[in-house]
């Protein structure tokens, strides 16, 4: 190969810069996080970053970052599961009757109502798979009912009881150490392990990604998603249990409520660590800058409508923010792609120059 040649082969191959843009995206999220959690400690000195708030915080709020964990898994599926805030309040409210008005061991109410939050996943799985119901509206219609079923066993009424100190400890914060926080990066951790880093996970986000692909590379899209499903009852369950543990009383009216900022939650972390996709680590992080922001909004004093008001805008805002990352990653996969078939093709010019001696 001449000098020429060799010019043009380094030539036809793009430059290598560092993506500064990329890192800041990836990291955007942690950063608002970091500046809130400063903003809050300055405005409310010895009583924001103190271990007794920040512990309590933190086990509050495990139950909507395992709901958040709950939309996550049929998110990187591609559907969308709208009974886990109803499954919540459901699991919560077995959790608690089962004890109190059946008189079961606390160990039986919490298997039982694990079992149920798994076997409503599955339930929805099939109305998807099988019946070939949007997810939307399958999960919509599944959590109207479990609703309905917790409005009944209730009999309209709070229930309440006696229970042992092993339960209350589920959900329980000892020596300022949060238990459910520790749950949760449990949870978290085999989650991101499982979508990262093992066949499984990849297949998941195939199927989100791209159905028909899925389908071509002979991924078992039908069990794939009933499986997102049954993980998301199950960690929806988890949720109720802790519910259950640190109320230590239930109400039909009780779940609901979680559902906004779990998608919030989930739609917001989709721009952070992996911009355009949704994933754990992100999710986490949102679940924090979410906590953050409420809890130094109510300490400072704010209306009781600003909670609200604030899970919707940053609902919108989020769904807004990943369809923007979204259209940026397939561009940047575009041009990448173009890139590619640049180099290619003088590479093929420069091998045809060889073959003739030029």
């Amino acid at each position: 190969m001449t000098a020429n040649q060799a010019e043009t082969h380094r030539s036809a191959r793009p430059r290598q810069r560092f993506d500064w843009g990329g890192l800041l995206n990836k990291h955007a999220l942690t950063m608002i996080l970091v500046v809130l959690v400063a903003f809050f400690a300055i405005r409310l000195p010895g009583t924001f970053l103190t271990g007794t708030n920040v512990s309590s915080t933190l086990a509050t709020q495990s139950v909507a970052a395992f709901l958040a964990l709950a939309v996550l898994v049929p998110m990187v599926a591609g559907h969308f599961d709208l009974s886990v805030g109803y499954m919540l309040g459901l699991t919560c409210m077995t959790t608690i009757g089962f004890q109190a008005k059946q008189g079961m061991d606390w160990g039986a109410a919490v298997a039982l109502s694990l079992l149920l939050g798994v076997l409503v996943g599955v339930l929805n799985g099939m109305l998807v798979v099988v019946a070939k119901i949007n997810s939307f509206i399958a999960t919509l219609g599944t959590g109207s009912l479990a609703y309905a079923i917790g409005l009944w066993y209730s009999e309209g009424q709070s229930i309440i009881g006696t229970f042992p100190d092993a339960f209350a400890a589920i959900g329980s914060v000892k020596n300022n150490v949060p238990l459910p926080a520790i749950y949760v990066v449990i949870a978290a951790v085999v989650i991101w392990l499982i979508l990262e880093f093992t066949p499984l996970g990849r297949r998941l986000y195939v199927v989100g990604d791209s159905p028909r692909t899925a389908t071509l590379l002979r991924v078992p899209t039908g069990a794939m998603t009933v499986g997102s499903f049954a993980t998301a009852g199950l960690l929806t369950a988890i949720a109720g249990v802790i519910l259950a543990s640190q109320l230590q009383t239930a109400q039909s009216s009780t779940g609901p409520e979680y559902l906004l900022p779990a998608f919030a939650a989930v739609f917001l972390g989709s721009t952070a660590v992996r911009p355009g996709r949704a994933n754990t680590w992100g999710t986490i992080i949102a679940v924090l800058v979410l906590a953050t922001l409420i809890t130094g909004l109510q300490q400072i004093g704010l209306a009781a409508w600003v909670q609200p008001l604030v899970n919707g805008v940053m609902l919108i805002g989020a769904v807004g923010a990943a369809g923007v990352v979204q259209r940026r990653r397939s561009q940047r996969a575009k041009a990448k792609e173009s890139s590619n078939r640049l180099s290619q093709q003088a590479g093929s010019v420069s091998h045809e120059r060889d073959k003739a001696g030029v």
